[in-house]
Order: structure tokens, then C-alpha cells, then sequence
């Protein structure tokens, strides 16, 4: 506990005042101010007289501690109009700059567990709302400028994927990527926790105001709040949304999953994100990304949160099961959204179900194809599998996930969502 003594004047009540917010606004908690006896003469001065010690130790067991004053204490009440006028008001809700992704003075979440790919795919965001070109087959309409500020890597690592990432973009549209798409430059000695440095988030700001859309990556690295303490985090994350704000600025997080046994759990859930709801109820809309196991160059692709709707499908259309394929080997960009059914396959092992996507590749060769052609074709892969394990296990099974169908009695072919995620190089490739 801290206690501030002060001289018994104006100028002293003013000094401890100060003194207190100073220590409140860098540490939190609630200092404590000494209180003097009312009976004393103004001005009093512990070493003035032989009792100074009495009053002294009086004034600090009278201590009060220190309390902030409130925006609201200067306001008469809220600002209530009828609602005939409230309805004629020209205010608009916020502009799109992702559909159904980021809006304009809103915040989204970009989450996944390590060496998925979220880094990346957010640096792809920037770039297509640095150029206005759709991502992923959502819209962008038009162009804006943006700030990638990153604390994972180095300058040359970052620079080295963008090298990769922007081409295409670079080509495309050099003057509007040279205009709108800013990258932050760590420089030796520089604090990297930018979130809880408020005061350089708001000056980069008023520097550059045509700033609408400022990425992190990502919130555990840029804070050096627990994201155990739910408490603390909520209160980083509510002056994160006054900046928003202030500045009409949106903001893109990059956060990580816990550790999650993604084969029980077998599905992308808002609680698997680090720092809990706190994070989650903050953000305007959250994706979250995970491998499929079917494919190591696909990613699992969910919106799990999303404030606005805007079509008749309503929201259960904007939350579909989706997969994007990761272009690793050429320019490290996502490409081929679509839209999946068998879910809960993409969370299985990929060593340990490997067999089962050689088999089903020739299975899909085959076309249509009957039960004991199934049973034949087990032969092909190694090391073969047993006519039971076809009939008893595997085929039931590639029924439940999707993979394959009946076509009429005894007779199966693959699914086409499989085929897609199998064999079509056009569409997600292998």
C-alpha cells in the first residue's frame, strides 16, 4: 500500500492529488492520500512543533485513498430525443471493408494454433484491402489504407513472406500498394508492447489520419497483460475499442488458440481462443483456421461471430463449414473458398488416415464403383487392407463423413466436395 504525505496547504492537496493519478494510471490500484486534522493551521508542517510525529501518524491512519474522477461526472444525464427524430437522423451504420469480415470502427479476430497460417493470411487481408481486390470471395469495395505492426517475427522474416505475398498485388496495383499498405519496422531497442503503449497507437494516428485499418500480430505478444486475467485483458481491450472510436479506426487481431485436442474436439469453437470471452466479446467478428488432415495444404476456415447479417439467408448461411486451399510452395496466398459438409474428417490425424485418402483416390478413378469392387481395390494401396476392415469399417465410415455416396443399391461413388479436395488441381488441388 502506498501512502502520500503532503503538506496541509492547497498546494500540497494538489501535489498528492497528482501524485496519486500518476501512480493509479501506471500501476492501477487505489493510493492512499494523508489526511490532515481539520483543527490544524493551515500550511502546518510536520517538523513545526514537538507533536508533529502525533499528527503526523494521525493524518496517515486517516488516510482516503485516491479516486479517479469519471467522465460522467460532468454530464447532466443521456442524451434522449424522441424516437420520430432519432429516426430521421442521418447516420449510417458502419461501411464494409471485408463483407461479413471487418467493418469500418469494428474489430475482428484472426485465430489459430501455431503454423497454421494466420500470420499470413493476414497479411493477405491487408493486401487486398490495401488494393480493393476480394478476399477469398468476399467483397472489398473499395481501397483503404492500412497498418501492419507484427511482434512474432523479425524485420527480414516479415519482409521476406510479404516479398512472396505481395507480387501479385504489386503488379496489379503498384500505386495504391505503395500508397495504402504500411509496414511498422521494429527498430533495436523498441518496446514491442504496442497495445498497452496507448499513446503510440493514438500518435500514429493523429499522424497519419488516413490510417482505417491498423493489423496486430499479434495480441499475446503485443501486451504485457496476462491472457489468464480476464479482468486485465478486458481492460486493455475496452481502450483498444475507445481508440476505435476516437479515430474511426478498425482493428484486426491475430490471437492464438489454447491447446486443443483438435480429434475429440473436431469442430472451431470461440472458447478455444486464448484470454477467453473477454477477447471474444470484443471482437465484431471472429475466424478461426485450423490444418484438415485430409490435405496438408487445405485450411479449415470459420467465421464463429459475426455482428451484422446482410442478406435474407440470415446469419446460419454466414457460419458455414468452409475449407481454403494454402498456396505454401508459390506465393503463401489462400485461394478457393468453398463451403464443406464433412467437418469432423478434417480433424483426424493425418499419419493415421493417409491410407484412407490413397484408397479413396482410387476408388474416385474408378467412378462408380460396387461393394466388391471397393473390396478389390483395397488391394491397390499398402499395405493392403483386409475385406473386413472395407466392409465393416471404412465404407460405413466414408458414408458418415461424406466422402462417398450410394448410388443405387450396392453401388458407391465419391462425393464431389472429395473429389475436389482430392484430385482437382483447378479447384483446391492436392
Amino acid at each position: 500500500m502506498i501512502e502520500i504525505l503532503q503538506d496541509n496547504d492547497d498546494a500540497g492537496k494538489q501535489g498528492a492529488v497528482k501524485i496519486a493519478k500518476a501512480l493509479h494510471d501506471e500501476f492501477g490500484g487505489e493510493p492512499m492520500i494523508a489526511k490532515w486534522d481539520e483543527s490544524l493551521k493551515k500550511g502546518f508542517d510536520p517538523r513545526d512543533d514537538d507533536e508533529a510525529l502525533t499528527e503526523t501518524k494521525k493524518a496517515l491512519n486517516n488516510a482516503t485513498p485516491y479516486k479517479p474522477e469519471t467522465e460522467t461526472s460532468n454530464r447532466k444525464g443521456y442524451n434522449l430525443i424522441p424516437i420520430t427524430e432519432a429516426l430521421r437522423l442521418d447516420i449510417q451504420k458502419p461501411a464494409m471493408i471485408i463483407e461479413d469480415i471487418l467493418n469500418e470502427c469494428c474489430n475482428t479476430l484472426l485465430t489459430a494454433t501455431d503454423n497454421v497460417g494466420k500470420s499470413m493470411m493476414a497479411n493477405q487481408m491487408a493486401c487486398c484491402i490495401a488494393t480493393g481486390t476480394d478476399f477469398l470471395g468476399y467483397k472489398v469495395p473499395k481501397a483503404h489504407k492500412v497498418a501492419l505492426v507484427q511482434h512474432e517475427m523479425e524485420n527480414g522474416e516479415q519482409l521476406d513472406r510479404l516479398k512472396q505475398q505481395s507480387y501479385r498485388f504489386l503488379e496489379m496495383h503498384p500505386d495504391l500498394m505503395a500508397k495504402n499498405l504500411l509496414m511498422h519496422i521494429i527498430e533495436d531497442g523498441e518496446n514491442l508492447l504496442v497495445i498497452d503503449q496507448f499513446d503510440v497507437i493514438e500518435n500514429t494516428l493523429k499522424v497519419d489520419p488516413d490510417i482505417e485499418i491498423m493489423v496486430f500480430d499479434n495480441i499475446g505478444q503485443s501486451t504485457n497483460v496476462s491472457m489468464t486475467d480476464p479482468d486485465a485483458i478486458r481492460t486493455e481491450l475496452k481502450r483498444l475499442k475507445a481508440i476505435c472510436r476516437k479515430y474511426s479506426v478498425a482493428f484486426l487481431l491475430v490471437a492464438h488458440h489454447n491447446k486443443i485436442d483438435y480429434n475429440s474436439e473436431m469442430d472451431l469453437k470461440k472458447e478455444h481462443i486464448q484470454g477467453g470471452k473477454p477477447v471474444t466479446d470484443w471482437a465484431d467478428n471472429v475466424i478461426q483456421l485450423q490444418t484438415s488432415s485430409i490435405n496438408p495444404n487445405l485450411v479449415l476456415f470459420k467465421i464463429t461471430k459475426i455482428r451484422s447479417v446482410h442478406d435474407k439467408d440470415g446469419i446460419t448461411t454466414k457460419l458455414a463449414n468452409q475449407v481454403v486451399r494454402f498456396n505454401q510452395d508459390r506465393d503463401l496466398l489462400f485461394t478457393n473458398r468453398i463451403t464443406i459438409h464433412n467437418w469432423e474428417a478434417h480433424f483426424k490425424a493425418t499419419d493415421k488416415y493417409k491410407r484412407e485418402m490413397d484408397y479413396l483416390r482410387e476408388l474416385a478413378r474408378r467412378g462408380e464403383f460396387t461393394t466388391l469392387e471397393a473390396i478389390n481395390e483395397s488391394a491397390m494401396i499398402t499395405p493392403p487392407v483386409h475385406e473386413s476392415t472395407i466392409k465393416g469399417r471404412w465404407l460405413p465410415k466414408f458414408m458418415k463423413y461424406g466422402w462417398i455416396e450410394k448410388v443405387k443399391h450396392g453401388h458407391y461413388k465419391v462425393t464431389d466436395e472429395m473429389l475436389k479436395m482430392l484430385n482437382d488441381p483447378t479447384v483446391l488441388g492436392t
